[in-house]
């Protein structure tokens, strides 16, 4: 969360500070959004630090892509987007599977209490 939030005030200091336009803080906005989001959900902490340094090359990318191509720009958050909702579509799938194994476990600890062999 530090990460996201360090990587937030940079890209919205150096949004403003080099566009000086709407245009520029709602592409570093988005950038930091998508990498805090990617890095809240990796488990191991090794991964979040990587996330976060990608993050921060992506939203510099960005930031200098925008003077070149806006549509170039554009169309690379899009893609980011859908490997966004693909990474969370997945993630959901995980923590139901998790869960339900836990709630079988439970239930299978609950019938040994209740069979009188194992007591």
């Amino acid at each position: 969360m530090i990460g996201l939030i360090y990587f937030f005030g940079v890209a919205l200091f150096f949004g403003g500070l080099f566009w000086f336009s709407i245009l520029g803080i709602i592409i570093a906005v988005a950038a930091s959004v998508f990498i805090g989001v990617i890095a809240l959900s990796l488990v191991v902490v090794f991964w979040r630090f990587i996330a976060i340094g990608l993050g921060l090359f992506l939203g510099w990318f960005l930031l200098f892509l925008m003077f070149e191509d806006i549509p170039l720009t554009l169309s690379i958050l899009f893609g980011l987007a859908v490997v966004l909702w693909f990474v969370s579509e997945n993630s959901d799938k995980e923590t139901e599977v998790k869960e339900n194994s836990i709630e079988a476990e439970i239930e299978s600890i609950k019938r040994l209490g209740k069979n009188p062999h194992y007591r």
